[in-house]
Order: C-alpha cells, then sequence, then structure tokens
C-alpha cells in the first residue's frame, strides 16, 4: 500500500507540473489589479450537473449532491489528498479491540452548525441509515448494525459480520457523513434533503433551483475556519460558458474542464488549470437482465471487438482520460494491469462473427442513456456509428444526471453511459457492483455469476494481504472476460482555478472541499 500511496504521489507531482506550471499552486502570478474573487468574501465555484438532493445516505446519492454534502457534513475520517493517508477528523482516535470490533472516540465538545454538540447517538443513527440505503450499501455492506454499541457520549464500537480489512477505506466514502439524529427525525424529509445541517466548515444558507446552492462561514467550526465568509456553487451545465465564466471572471473555480477548453484556458494569465489522475472508470451497463441478447457474453465481447477503444476515447475525451483495460480504476490499490490474452483489439470481423455466433447476425435494436456532457454525448455518438458495423440500431437519449440514475436504478436500459467514482481505493468498493442479489440499485445490469459472488465475499473478509489482493486479481480476470460493463476510459481530474487563489484541495474523486481555499497574498 505504501509503495502505491508513494507512486501515486510522484504521478500527481509530474503531472501538475506539465499542467499547473510546476507546482501544486498557482504559478503565473495574476494581473496587477486583478480582484482575489468575483464577489468580495465570497468564494464561487461552478460544477456541471444541479444537486438531486442532500441526504448522503439517501437512496440516490449522484455526484453533485456529494460536492454539496462534504462543504457541510463531515466523516469519523478522511482522505488527506497532499498524503494519500487516512487522518483522523470527527473521530479523535480508533482502536481495534477484537477481529470484528472497531472502537472508535470522537472528538470533543465538536459543534452541529444548531449548536448542539456531536455525539455517539448521532454516529450510532447514521450507521442505521447507512446499512439500508441503496445507493450506499456499497461502503455499509459488511457493518453489523445491529450490534454497534454506545459506550459513552463519546465512544463507540462499530461491528462488523466478520473480520473486514476494509473498513478504514469505507468510511472515507461519502456515504459516511455523519448526520444529526434530532435534526432528521424533527423535520420532514423533504425539507432534510434541500436543507443540510451538519458539522463542517461551511453553514448551508439558500438553495436556488436551477442556479446555486449558498453557504456562510461556520463560525462555531471545530477546525480551521474558511478564509472566505460565503461560498456559492453555482451550476452550469454547457461546458463553454462554464469555462469562459472562469475566464472572465464570473467564478473562481470550475469543476470539470472539458478537453476542448484546457489549452485554451492555459495560455491565459487569469486561470490555473489543473489536471491529476482521479478515482473514476467511465463505462457503460450491459443490462443482461431485461434483454436477453446483452445477457449473452459473446454478444458483450462483440460490442467491445466493434470499438475502435483508443480513438473514440481521445476524439471524446482527449487529454481528460486514457483508455479504460479493465473495471477496477488503474488509480487503486488492488489494480493489475490487463494480461496479453484479455486485450480488446478491433476487431471487426470477429465481432460480426460473435453476434452470429449468439444468434444475433442482424444485430437488434437498443437504446443508450448518458447524461448531458458533451464528452459523453460524443461517446454515443461514436458508439452509434461503430455498433450498426455489427447490426446493432442504437438510440440515444441524453438527459439530466437525476434522470439517468433514476432510469439505472429501476433498470429502465439498455445500455447506459456513466462513470463509477471508485471513492475507496480498495477491492470491496466493487463488491455490490455485480453481486448476484443486488437489485438495480447497485448491480446496474443485473449482472448474475456464482464465481464473481464467491471472489467478492472471499476478499471482503479475507485478513491476509497476499491473498486478498489474489482474489481481486482473480476478480478482475473475470470482469474483463465478462463484461458485465464495458470499461471505456480512466478519467483524470480537471479543475480550474483563479489564479488569485492557492489551497486548492486535489481531490481524486472530485469531491473538493472549499475550506482552504484563500488568496495567495494570505499565505
Amino acid at each position: 500500500m505504501k509503495r502505491f500511496i508513494a507512486i501515486l504521489s510522484i504521478v500527481l507531482l509530474s503531472t501538475m507540473a506539465v499542467f499547473a506550471g510546476g507546482s501544486g499552486e498557482s504559478s503565473s502570478g495574476a494581473p496587477a489589479g486583478m480582484p482575489v474573487t468575483a464577489v468580495p468574501d465570497t468564494l464561487t465555484a461552478a460544477m456541471v450537473s444541479e444537486a438531486a438532493q442532500l441526504d448522503p445516505q439517501g437512496n440516490s446519492v449522484t455526484q453533485p449532491d456529494a460536492i454539496i454534502n462534504v462543504q457541510v457534513y463531515e466523516g469519523l475520517v478522511r482522505m488527506n489528498n497532499d498524503t494519500n493517508e487516512i487522518e483522523p477528523w470527527l473521530a479523535e482516535s480508533w482502536e481495534q479491540i477484537d477481529d470484528n470490533t472497531l472502537r472508535v472516540k470522537l472528538r470533543e465538545g465538536v459543534l452541529w452548525q444548531d449548536g448542539t454538540e456531536l455525539t455517539t447517538e448521532d454516529v450510532l443513527f447514521t450507521i442505521q441509515r447507512g446499512v439500508v440505503s441503496n445507493s450506499k450499501e456499497y461502503c455499509w455492506g459488511a457493518v453489523d448494525a445491529a450490534n454497534c454499541e454506545i459506550i459513552d457520549k463519546y465512544t463507540i464500537d462499530i461491528r462488523t459480520f466478520g473480520p473486514y480489512p476494509a473498513l478504514l477505506s469505507m468510511m472515507v466514502d461519502n456515504g459516511w457523513l455523519i448526520v444529526n439524529k434530532n435534526y432528521f427525525e424533527s423535520h420532514d424529509y423533504n425539507y432534510f434533503i434541500r436543507h443540510p445541517m451538519g458539522t463542517g466548515p461551511w453553514v448551508f444558507k439558500e438553495w436556488v433551483a436551477g442556479d446555486n446552492v449558498s453557504f456562510e462561514r461556520n463560525e462555531n467550526y471545530w477546525g480551521q475556519k474558511p478564509y472566505f465568509k460565503n461560498l456559492v456553487i453555482r451550476t452550469i451545465a454547457d461546458d463553454t460558458t462554464r469555462s469562459l465564466a472562469l475566464e472572465t471572471g464570473e467564478v473562481d473555480y470550475v469543476i470539470g474542464i472539458q478537453n476542448s477548453q484546457i489549452d485554451y484556458l492555459r495560455n491565459t494569465d487569469t486561470v490555473d488549470v489543473y489536471l491529476f489522475p482521479g478515482m473514476t472508470l467511465e463505462y457503460i451497463v450491459c443490462n443482461g437482465a431485461m434483454h436477453e441478447e446483452l445477457n449473452d457474453v459473446r454478444v458483450r465481447q462483440a460490442l467491445r471487438y466493434a470499438m475502435d477503444l483508443e480513438g473514440m476515447v481521445k476524439i471524446a475525451y482527449g487529454q481528460t482520460a486514457t483508455p479504460a483495460d479493465g473495471i477496477v480504476t488503474s488509480a487503486t490499490s488492488i489494480y493489475v494491469p490487463c494480461p496479453e490474452e484479455q486485450k480488446y483489439e478491433y476487431n471487426l470481423e470477429k465481432a460480426k462473427q460473435l453476434m452470429a455466433e449468439a444468434g444475433y447476425p442482424n444485430g437488434f435494436d437498443a437504446t443508450i442513456i448518458c447524461k448531458d456532457s458533451s464528452d459523453r454525448v460524443a461517446m454515443c455518438e461514436m458508439l452509434k456509428n461503430a455498433w450498426a458495423e455489427i447490426g446493432v440500431n442504437l438510440e440515444i437519449q441524453v438527459m439530466d444526471i437525476a434522470t439517468y440514475y433514476d432510469k439505472v436504478q429501476r433498470g429502465d436500459t439498455w445500455f447506459a453511459l456513466g462513470g463509477f467514482v471508485c471513492l475507496a481505493s480498495d477491492g470491496d468498493m466493487y463488491h455490490d457492483l455485480f453481486y448476484s442479489t443486488q437489485g438495480f440499485g447497485q448491480n446496474y445490469g443485473g449482472y448474475k455469476n456464482p464465481e464473481f459472488d464467491r471472489l467478492a465475499d472471499a476478499g471482503r473478509y479475507e485478513m491476509d494481504p497476499e491473498q486478498r489482493d489474489a482474489y481481486y486479481a482473480e476478480m478482475q480476470y473475470l470482469l474483463r472476460d465478462e463484461l458485465p460493463w464495458i470499461p471505456v476510459a480512466y478519467v483524470y481530474e480537471t479543475t480550474g482555478v483563479r489564479s488569485t487563489l492557492t489551497g486548492v484541495d486535489l481531490d481524486k474523486n472530485g469531491q473538493p472541499r472549499f475550506q482552504f481555499v484563500r488568496p495567495i497574498e494570505a499565505e
């Protein structure tokens, strides 16, 4: 694990040197007289899509939801994006007191934003909610909520169903953000999911539908308070408009810059652009549970052979992604490079042969859904053209991210082009994605394979690191052969920041925390 951390740190540093002028801070220097931020004492950020709801353990948590939530809520631990180490946060310390029990000690005196104190009652309540969450079950599946036990106001025993080496890694996930028991129980749920109240550095102020979510600095925050008094996170769906807003000084920070805008923004003297390896996989769901055509592995393999993936990724994503050689993202600690015998080179004749063997020599009609971002729409257009060569007539349906996830999690798809964010660098993150008993809320294509289930369960509770790695290597071999998802690209995170600012949080999961952003002159 330490070797992985060291390698990733070197990659991060070298990547930032290429794309940010040689350091993680602003290097170009802002023009004389340039305002520190667009609005005085306010940090204005922009993201691609609007949040759907703001419940960390909600039944459908999207990336925009998580970006908002991590400003307000906090977890027991968090990943330090500079060192790649898990560090204490709301938890002051922890101790493994037996194979199945992690004893956690909370920081004392941490206040919720309503002035009440954080206690283990809130932690236990969050655990009880997490284990029944449809969208966050993957990070709670090994937790034995019924036997978790409050020791005192600040101490709780978190128990698992067996020896579980991934627990701390899973606690980094945004599904482990702690919610206030009394606040939740005192408000209507529809109010709760639009008015978050946490322990974090920013206090929720207002959500203007379709436009922005605003916050104020938490003056009673237990840790380092934000430099700026106000934070506004805007939704700007159009890629060009979002980049233009950064260039012209309308916003200060952009999460997600499309490939077509990167070089232009790098050449301005008002913006610093950061590209760095992320934990996101772009993939295509093949819903074999609802469509028998896609339940045949030969069809899934034919679809992959019909794709000139390297060329398609270059056109759709440019420098913001590289072709994926498997479902497990290359930035994770368990990643194993694809062996030569499993590589899918573009081979149209082989694709046609497999389609014929599967009984579909003339193909079939299908639909593919994606969210309304230019890179995914471009990829869908290329898939339509590529798969037409083997008789698959594809209808493209573009929609907002909330509608997209609603359809995927109801199984209302043929194909879906989406992104999986591996929020913890651990093989157990993949347990529920293809597990036979999982519904569409996790297992988007309804894939069923007893061998996958065996490997996923074995890896989950194996304490020997070498044996655990062996299970996950075998799992990757299986997934590359079976293709329940067709892997498309490993994604780089892209962030643009006004050149007057420093303290940028280069979060590999694309969920930056804004509390440390400050003017360069304030260092």
